[in-house]
């Protein structure tokens, strides 16, 4: 043995930052993959003991005694167990330390053999229960803002059944107003909003209804011109995505319709030859009827055969596969007329042209022989544009298509009102189908009543119509723009206000989403005519059969719930989805409305386009201020006033303050009586609901106002807003993530969300979340997706993801995974400790021998010596580290070996 003064020049430290992946899924039926234990103790099990215990091996180990019986006769006693256990190793550490120290007169009991003891407590350990500790495990959770229903006592000692603020709704407000604000100009997009950028989403399933269509009106001109009627060329431009297909390999694609205008032009979706690997279509491609052909449902047509039906002679479609699903495409389908390209039309997918068509005739509407549009003999005028469906009717009479757009839905939903070609009609068409219900995504619709040439397309494929290209585009061709954008200038309609209930009287809709639903019973609404303005002719349409059932009976159970068993609300609340096309960027100067201004104020209809610093932002809907500024009832009526960040209400009164619903938020220094020290004396004497809130909102017996425990109850009293205090936006979700997880931090750029069967869509809506590296998170279910199109905020050193959208309410509720990286610094400590030449020679061994190291007759040394052991002593010869070499070490006097200590830490 060798003792040498270490060098610390040779004493290293290295830093390494290590992002290990991790992954978390919850899934519908309640169980987790993922999640993390506090200890590492593997969980024990009991086993068959020798004194003919009958609980058998595999049972887990319960802290419960009354849990796990044998056969329903045998309680396992807990306290027992452990009882002995403690015994018994009492009993062990006494006979042998009176062993040791002679006071059992050396005899050591059973002559100083302890066996039977330590056999005793081996057994005992094997039947002790498990600790809470080792059964503890850390997993991410999701949590929303609602409220948490209780049962609570008024004033008069009645115990109740309301909805009260829950530490979800606090978690959210202290998210809003400390992690947005405190990364607000760090991150991309953390305001206390979502972005601006959205699609229109059909599909089919059971839980939604097929026999619905947008339908947008288009009354026929003194001068037999319509607006979506292109007489003479056309084109049609929209991106579309096929996010759907058939439920099983054996099953038909059914075609869906894009745009339809009766005995005009039909625009579908059909499937093409490609299959996926599980058998299903993957390829798609569009069909055009036009003129007469118009009227033969899309299912009916047969691509590739030569029709020798009349009413499908002037079918074209695109080439086959020419569309992909989950893929989104720019498609222009484009016709102009015998005087342009000699009446030949053409499909372009991409901005490349697929496949062209040619039309025999001076226009689409007008008769052989004829050169303009002459009216159909037995019928009336279309008079509107089918989105997403096909219509099937006669269109004469009762059954004419302006019914759609009676008296009645003028006054209940806000459309214009068209009348027959006799007189004015007040209900809807009774004959008629809607066949071909569309299953893919949309946005950016454009009709022009134009050939629009390659360029053209080209253009203005990858951007929308700003302020200035839209006035150009409108004083030309352009017949109708769907962006769709939500804005603020909707039709005053009636809502609903509890579930299957509708208020009494229209009126205007300012949101996203309707507030009163969402503050008095915490359902969603979709206000989509807010989404869907036609920005050519400034018309909204009609939303048939996707407003909703009145005829259904509202129950106990949560609002939403209730609203997803009606298939037409299903399919009205999944209309509207975050757009993921990264190939396209809005310009969101066509939202410039009234008097423009950095700083709107909050009667401005610029008001819900301002980040949180209120400061005009067009490319976000702002999620504060939802109502208004609405005055609460705890503040004795003062008005609201504040910036569109957040309400104040100066002036509030002491008294109301003190008679508000709950005291997790009350200010007891003004009220503590003299002598009285602890906080808890002064709750337990009031009573937990105020006299003011009883009065005013829960409301005497008999007439309870609507708490969302209670969503059947008829009266409006913004009992979620008043309950909490807090307008802002209650439609969203969180997920906490505990830093057992990642560490550090979340590594950027590695967070995915998913939520694979969005709830209610019946394994039809995946969405898939991703972050963009700079705190925002965007949707990503497309190949090329748009990571400026925010949904939420990821808070990477937080571990909190924040889904704002109120389009993705119900994203996790069913199940959802969690895949990220974490960050990780680990230190590594470097030592290099060196034997050198001509030191280290001997040993200290009384058996050392001076030999050869080997028998090779080339070895030129005499002696050697091995090394097995490094120690590293501190300045008093402690031992303070120690490594061992796997096989002795050979060092001859001439070596000079260095070893290398690693340590992590």
């Amino acid at each position: 043995m060798a003792i040498l003064k270490f060098d610390k020049k040779e004493d290293f430290v290295n830093r390494f930052i290590l992002h290990p992946s991790k992954s978390f899924t919850s899934a519908s039926d309640g169980s987790v993959t993922g999640s993390i234990k506090l200890t590492q103790f593997p969980v024990r099990t009991r086993v068959d003991l020798d004194d003919g215990s009958t609980f058998q091996q595999g049972t887990r180990h319960s802290l419960r005694s009354d849990q796990y019986a044998q056969d329903g006769s045998t309680t396992f006693d807990e306290i027992g167990a452990v009882t002995d256990y403690e015994t018994h190793i009492w009993y062990l550490e006494g006979n042998i330390s009176g062993s040791i120290f002679g006071f059992d007169g050396g005899g050591g009991g059973d002559g100083g053999d302890y066996t039977y003891l330590a056999d005793a407590v081996m057994a005992d350990v094997r039947n002790v229960p498990i600790f809470g500790p080792d059964r503890k495990t850390f997993e991410i959770y999701r949590f929303t803002p609602y409220l948490e229903t209780v049962t609570l006592d008024t004033t008069a000692d009645v115990a109740i059944s309301l909805s009260i603020s829950s530490t979800g709704s606090y978690r959210k407000n202290s998210i809003r107003k400390q992690l947005f604000r405190d990364n607000a100009g760090i991150f991309r997009k953390c305001d206390w909003a979502y972005s601006n950028a959205h699609s229109i989403n059909f599909f089919t399933a059971s839980s939604v209804n097929a026999n619905c269509a947008v339908i947008y009106p288009d009354p026929t001109g003194s001068n037999a011109t319509a607006n979506y009627r292109p007489d003479s060329g056309f084109t049609f431009e929209f991106y579309i995505n096929p996010r759907y297909t058939t439920d099983g390999d054996a099953e038909e694609f059914h075609a869906g319709t894009i745009l339809h205008y009766s005995s005009a032009y039909a625009l579908s979706l059909v499937s093409g030859s490609s299959r996926a690997l599980d058998g299903r279509p993957d390829g798609f491609r569009l069909l055009l009827q036009l003129s007469s052909s118009a009227d033969a449902t899309p299912s009916s047509i047969t691509i590739g055969s030569q029709p020798s039906d009349w009413d499908k002679r002037m079918v074209y479609s695109s080439s086959d596969n020419s569309l992909t699903k989950g893929k989104w495409h720019h498609c222009a389908v484009r016709w102009g007329g015998l005087n342009v390209q000699e009446g030949t039309g053409s499909f372009v997918i991409d901005g490349v042209v697929d496949t062209n068509f040619v039309i025999p005739s001076a226009s689409i509407t007008a008769p052989p022989g004829e050169s303009a549009f002459v009216p159909w003999v037995g019928r009336e005028d279309a008079n509107a544009l089918f989105l997403g469906n096909y219509f099937k009717g006669t269109n004469v009479g009762a059954n004419a298509i302006a019914g759609f757009f009676n008296s009645i839905a003028a006054t209940n939903e806000g459309v214009i009102e068209i009348e027959g070609a006799k007189e004015a009609l007040t209900a809807d068409p009774t004959s008629f189908g809607f066949t071909n219900k569309l299953n893919a995504e949309l946005h950016e619709l454009r009709i022009f009543k134009e050939y629009r040439d390659i360029n053209q397309i080209g253009d203005f494929r990858g951007v929308g119509f700003g302020e200035s290209q839209f006035a150009t585009e409108k004083s030309g061709s352009l017949a109708l723009y769907v962006p769709p954008f939500f804005i603020m200038e909707a039709p005053a309609k009636r809502e609903f206000t509890r579930p299957f209930g509708l208020h009494g009287s229209a009126r205007d809709q300012r949101t996203p989403y309707q507030v009163t639903m969402s503050f008095n019973s915490e359902g969603f609404v979709l206000n989509h005519s807010n989404f869907f303005r036609d920005f050519v002719t400034e018309r909204y349409p009609r939303f048939f059969n996707l407003t909703g059932s009145t005829s259904l009976t509202a129950d106990s159970r949560h609002a939403n719930d209730q609203l997803r068993d009606d298939p037409a609300m299903n399919a009205r609340n999944f209309l509207i989805l975050p757009n993921d096309n990264g190939n396209f960027s809005p310009d969101y100067t066509l939202l410039k409305t009234g008097t423009f201004t950095h700083q709107p104020t909050t009667a401005s209809l610029l008001r819900r386009f301002v980040n949180d610093r209120s400061v005009t932002d067009l490319s976000i809907i702002s999620l504060n201020r939802m109502l208004d500024g609405r005055t609460p009832k705890s503040t004795g009526g003062y008005a609201a006033g504040g910036s569109l960040y957040e309400p104040a209400y100066p002036g509030a009164s002491e008294a109301f303050q003190f008679t508000q619903a709950f005291w997790n938020d009350r200010i007891f220094e003004e009220h503590i009586e003299d002598g009285v020290s602890e906080w808890s004396t002064v709750l337990d004497s009031k009573p937990v609901i105020g006299s003011a809130f009883e009065i005013m909102v829960v409301g005497p017996e008999g007439n309870r106002y609507n708490s969302p425990s209670t969503p059947a109850e008829t009266n409006i009293k913004f009992y979620v807003f008043e309950a909490t205090g807090d307008e802002s936006s209650n439609q969203a979700v969180f997920f906490n993530v505990s830093n057992i997880f990642y560490g550090k931090g979340i590594k950027p750029g590695t967070v995915t969300v998913s939520d694979t069967n969005l709830t209610g869509s019946n394994n039809k809506i995946s969405i898939v979340l991703k972050d963009d590296g700079f705190g925002s998170l965007y949707r990503a279910n497309s190949p090329t997706p748009n990571k400026l199109h925010s949904v939420g905020n990821v808070f990477y050193n937080n571990g909190i993801i924040a889904i704002k959208s109120p389009h993705l309410f119900q994203f996790g509720s069913g199940s959802f995974s969690i895949d990220f990286q974490g960050t990780q610094d680990v230190f590594n400590r470097e030592i290099l400790i060196e034997a050198p030449k001509n030191l280290l020679n001997a040993s200290s061994n009384p058996t050392f021998q001076k030999l050869a190291p080997t028998d090779d007759a080339n070895e030129t040394a005499d002696e050697f010596v091995y090394i097995t052991t490094v120690l590293l002593h501190d300045e008093d010869m402690n031992v303070i580290g120690r490594a061992t070499v796997a096989d002795p070490i050979v060092k001859r006097t001439t070596d000079a070996i260095t070893f290398r200590l690693k340590k992590d830490f």
